[in-house]
């Protein structure tokens, strides 16, 4: 959209970029709710065909994700589509749409875009960008935790559920839903103006900050990868022994069986909705051993994998 009026401001590493980077946030999303406002927003959906597809080189996610594009350019690729984000655009890319993303210089100036991502347990926004106009792949740059994620999971959900219907009223509506995310999301990063340090961004009691920061770290690579428990350590800073003792103490569960528990509820979802086999499935998730994925798969869910179609 050429007419979004918003500039990212060159942003270094380091604390001092980051910390520019987080009062980008709310006169960010001030831009986009004028431009929502005054009919300028273009909300993007993909297609539905190639959803739960496991190809090479290609993610997706168990959850939405809504792209907020404030300045450069995007590729996105899907199995069947391109399509590509501008300033000012919005791009809602459902549960297990596999997407690959290229960054471009729009108009002049380096990518920056917001992602939203959320489930009913929790939600946040991070900023990606390019921090040279060279690179064609997006980095996280920060990323802020969100409250009410039960609200944006079913906005976001109802703004999905649009895509299929068509008139003025129709886009009304998604507009209007569009507004309401918008809207909550201001509020929430406007009420906590200064950025979160790492080891402080889940305000949780009586759980202690490296068991949150090892679940973040889980959550965040999950499904693309699964992480090792010493990955996991080195990630947060700590030994592999000290953060699985406090981490069973936490949850009640090891961190390796909280990952396998990651990949049956991921591995269930593919089999309801994908059209892999068994075998590929336990392959996806990290199980070379069909009999034993199934066994254990029985175990959680009291029936076999090959029962759920």
């Amino acid at each position: 959209m050429d007419q979004f009026l918003f500039e990212f401001p060159d942003l270094p590493e380091g604390d001092s970029g980051r910390q520019r980077a987080c009062g980008c946030f709310v006169p960010a999303l001030d831009a986009f709710l004028a431009a929502a406002g005054e009919g300028r927003i273009a909300l993007l959906q993909p297609r539905s065909e190639g959803r739960w597809e496991n190809l090479k080189g290609f993610t997706y996610h168990l959850e939405p994700e809504l792209f907020l594009q404030a300045q450069g350019g995007c590729q996105f690729r899907f199995p069947h589509q391109e399509l590509e984000l501008h300033p000012g655009d919005v791009l809602l890319v459902p549960p297990g749409m596999p997407h690959r993303e290229r960054l471009n210089n729009y108009g002049g100036r380096p990518f920056h875009n917001f992602v939203v991502m959320c489930s009913a347990q929790s939600a946040s926004v991070h900023l990606a960008g390019a921090l040279h106009p060279e690179e064609r792949t997006p980095g996280v740059y920060l990323r802020r935790k969100l409250h009410d994620p039960t609200f944006y999971q079913h906005l976001i959900a109802a703004l999905g559920a649009w895509q299929d219907h068509s008139g003025s009223d129709c886009e009304t509506i998604r507009l209007r839903l569009l507004q309401a995310l918008l809207l909550k999301l201001r509020d929430d990063l406007g009420r906590h103006p200064e950025p979160v340090a790492a080891t402080e961004r889940w305000e949780v009691c009586r759980i202690s900050r490296l068991t949150q920061l090892a679940k973040e770290y889980l959550d965040e690579n999950f499904p693309s990868r699964f992480p090792s428990v010493p990955e996991v350590a080195r990630a947060v800073g700590c030994s592999p022994n000290y953060l699985s003792n406090l981490f069973r103490r936490d949850q009640g569960v090891t961190i390796k069986e909280y990952v396998n528990a990651l990949k049956f509820d991921y591995a269930r979802r593919m089999l309801e909705h994908s059209t892999f086999n068994v075998s590929e499935v336990a392959g996806s998730c990290g199980f070379n051993d069909v009999s034993y994925f199934s066994r254990k798969f029985r175990e959680r869910f009291g029936i076999n994998p090959s029962q759920i179609r």
